[in-house]
């Protein structure tokens, strides 16, 4: 074989192969950007709460306390919690559910986002020494010591429609967050994707929505990762 047949074998080799890397670089390129593309446009079209209407009564005790609202939610701190023999237990000050000496701020929201809400949960996020509960449930979270930190409303927001809220607290214990928001209104939307929003209780005041995976939902829903730090108290 003479040196310019090898020299052309080579080359057309080496042409091929880099053609090849070329190509697979372009076409990995297009990928990445139809990608982004896709999640830019997904988010753009996430589902958004805007507080459209705010009302604070926290000076007021008792007053609009009655007023139903769609979501009726009660914030308070947890007192001393005990395990044993591997069950958890939360402890309250039996006064703070007096509904006699109870406050409340009320919002109304409106999904102002281009995707409809499948439903709405209220989630706590201080879970080392704050519940949340639906205000038909104190009563017996106070009598078992349950630990809870979320509720569901389980109702299509649909873009454009709003709904209430109604978060009440004892008088003597107005809960908030210190520097971050002590909840998060955690979106389900109608594509199966599920979003967090910031909200700053009980102040007039909520975050952008961001995407966050069902795990994570779970995670900030359901009380056992809690449950497991009550446990394993260095796991806060």
């Amino acid at each position: 074989m003479t040196n310019e047949l090898m020299n052309a074998i080579v080359s057309a080799i080496t042409g091929a192969v880099a053609g090849g890397m070329v190509n697979l670089f372009l076409d990995k390129r297009k990928e990445n950007l139809e990608d982004i593309k896709e999640k830019k446009k997904i988010y753009e079209d996430r589902p958004e709460l805007q507080i459209i209407e705010y009302k604070e009564y926290i000076k007021c005790s008792a007053y609009k306390f009655k007023k139903e609202c769609d979501i009726n939610l009660f914030m308070t701190k947890m007192g001393k919690v005990s395990v044993e023999n591997d069950i958890v237990t939360a402890h309250y000050n039996k006064d703070y559910f007096n509904e006699e000496e109870w406050c409340c701020v009320i919002y109304e929201f409106k999904n102002a986002g281009k995707t409809d809400i499948r439903c709405v949960s209220p989630v706590c996020t201080y879970k080392k020494d704050t519940m949340l509960c639906d205000v038909s449930n104190a009563k017996m979270i106070l009598e078992y010591g349950w630990l809870s930190y979320s509720t569901m409303f389980d109702r299509k927001i649909r873009v454009g429609e709003s709904f209430t809220t109604k978060i009440c607290y004892h008088k003597d214990c107005i809960v908030s967050g210190m520097m971050s928001s002590i909840m998060f209104m955690c979106l389900e939307d109608c594509n199966n994707r599920f979003w967090n929003q910031p909200l700053f209780a009980p102040n007039n005041k909520i975050y952008d929505s961001y995407e966050i995976t069902y795990k994570e939902y779970k995670d900030e829903y359901l009380p056992d990762s809690a449950i497991e730090c009550f446990k394993k108290p260095w796991l806060w």
